[in-house]
């Protein structure tokens, strides 16, 4: 019985124990499912009841977790202390706390750093600014006390290798030596010596070679002229192009004036020739005459040109000659050259200086594309193409334009002959022929033949030459005198052939009709042909005659 009693007695305890320590893990149960779901102030709250009802060691280390994803460190760093004073080995707990810890800091410092950083930002700016500002100020006190100090001029001179000055002022290959004078007026004031000058010399990009530095001690004047010279120009003439020169105040480090240099090179030279009206004249017989296609008859071809510069100064180029070279483009082999210096000192030079010889030299039978070329230093300046013709393609661009007979009566002015004409009142036939050439042929000398022929047999001809002047050239051989032709003839065919070294270029006929005789009645009238054959010609042209004097008379 006892026993019994016993057992219920410690089964009343146990449940009475497990009824009071249920809410308090139902509560941690809540607030870690809280935690889970991102509900930290839910968590919070609830960690709080339960370590209030319970305080265990995993209580508080709940709530310190909670409370430092919640953002109370200082919370979380008590939590957590607590939490290790309740446990026998709180080591476990070190990470936590030490982590914590570090975040307190941080909240606590960001703003300090951020606050102590702008802080240091404004002052290291305040300093900036007073520094510059200390500058400017220092700067305007110079500026007031060296303003007086003003270049009035700033001319440069350059001098040749013979001493003489470069007649435009540019640094040419030749150049010796450059002098740079500066006119500066002074201020009144003595506190500002001694001035401090400084010349620089750069190139285009600011970056400076060469400085010449000068002083002046003390006011001698209101204007002075400070003369710089430069003698060591190589690394200008290295550098072709332009130059800048700057006069800097030293005491202020201010540029006072500044100019240009223009620097120019022996390849700035010859890149500033240029060639003008650069023609081929042929020569025969002390005529001349610009072409291009030249036959094997002409005495001379001379090639001339006008050489002139464009910007730089003419009398530079006299170190220099014009290279010209005779080239056959077919045949590179046959070619020759000659070099002639250049003279352009007086702006120009018009070169005729090479006569070569065509007709009865080797080149007469090398017939084909030529060409002239003009350089200098290797730099082409112009060419001058032409072509020597063979006379057998020469003759093959003859064509007659024109084939005319001029008839010149006995009395009366001369008139255009049709393809017939009476021979009665004409005294001679005279042929007029428009001879044409593509291209023209200057000077194209061939051997011309009228001949002329009467019902297919010759009967005169004349000879002459067919100079080619021009591309159409006009060709009056001459009178030809017209055959008797009997009256009773019906007519004989006259032709005229003209011939160019032995090749016919064309032809003209004509028909040459007898006069028509005339027949009369008794009373002197013009009738038609009386019937029959045999006609006595003298009796009736008397009686015609007789009748035409008697009834003047009578009249």
């Amino acid at each position: 019985m006892i026993r019994s009693s016993t057992t219920t007695w410690a089964l009343a305890l146990i449940l009475l124990g497990g009824v009071s320590t249920c809410p308090a893990e139902h509560m941690l149960d809540r607030a870690g499912r809280a935690l889970s779901e991102g509900d930290t102030k839910q968590a919070v709250e609830l960690y709080r009841h339960a370590v209030s009802e319970d305080p265990t060691s995993t209580g508080y280390n709940n709530l310190g977790v909670a409370l430092e994803r919640d953002g109370q460190f200082t919370e979380a760093a008590k939590a957590i202390r607590q939490a290790a004073q309740l446990m026998d080995d709180p080591s476990g707990l070190n990470t936590n706390l030490r982590r914590i810890r570090l975040r307190v800091f941080l909240q606590s410092g960001c703003s300090y750093a951020v606050w102590t950083s702008g802080v240091l930002l404004i002052t290291w700016l305040l300093c900036r600014l007073i520094v510059k500002l200390t500058r400017c100020a220092a700067q305007r006190r110079l500026w007031q006390q060296f303003r007086g100090v003003v270049v009035t001029s700033l001319e440069h001179q350059v001098l040749c290798q013979d001493g003489q000055p470069q007649p435009d002022g540019r640094i040419y290959p030749d150049s010796k030596r450059i002098i740079i004078k500066a006119g500066i007026r002074l201020p009144q004031r003595d506190d500002i010596y001694p001035l401090r000058f400084e010349l620089q010399l750069g190139r285009q990009d600011g970056s400076v070679v060469h400085t010449i530095p000068m002083e002046v001690k003390e006011r001698v004047a209101e204007r002075i002229t400070l003369v710089f010279t430069l003698n060591k120009i190589l690394a200008l003439l290295r550098c072709p192009g332009i130059w800048k020169v700057g006069l800097v105040l030293e005491n202020t480090h201010e540029r006072l004036a500044s100019s240009t240099l223009l620097v120019v090179s022996r390849a700035d030279l010859i890149a500033d020739l240029v060639i003008k009206n650069a023609q081929l004249v042929a020569q025969h017989q002390d005529r001349q005459m610009a072409t291009d296609v030249i036959l094997p008859n002409v005495e001379c071809v001379i090639p001339t040109a006008v050489l002139r510069s464009r910007f730089l100064h003419p009398s530079k180029f006299s170190q220099m000659n014009l290279r010209v070279d005779l080239v056959r483009r077919d045949h590179p082999e046959d070619s020759e050259s000659c070099e002639f210096p250049l003279e352009i000192a007086n702006g120009e030079m018009e070169f005729c200086s090479i006569l070569r010889a065509i007709a009865g030299n080797a080149m007469a039978h090398k017939t084909g594309h030529w060409e002239f070329r003009f350089s200098v230093e290797n730099r082409l300046l112009a060419r001058l193409p032409f072509l020597i013709m063979p006379i057998e393609q020469a003759l093959e661009n003859l064509q007659i334009e024109r084939f005319d007979v001029i008839g010149i009566p006995h009395h009366g002015e001369p008139f255009a002959v049709g393809k017939q004409v009476c021979a009665r009142d004409l005294e001679s036939l005279c042929p007029v022929i428009r001879v044409a050439c593509r291209p023209p042929l200057p000077w194209g000398s061939f051997r011309l033949t009228v001949g002329i022929y009467l019902d297919g047999e010759l009967i005169d001809g004349q000879e002459g030459t067919l100079v080619l002047d021009d591309h159409q050239v006009e060709v009056m051989p001459g009178q030809f005198v017209l055959p008797d032709l009997p009256e009773a003839s019906d007519g004989k065919s006259l032709c005229f052939g003209l011939f160019v070294e032995s090749k016919l270029l064309g032809t003209r006929s004509v028909t040459l009709r007898p006069p028509i005789p005339r027949f009369a009645d008794a009373e002197g009238r013009l009738v038609k042909r009386l019937s029959g054959n045999q006609v006595d010609y003298e009796v009736e042209a008397d009686r015609i005659l007789c009748e035409a004097l008697s009834a003047g008379k009578e009249g």
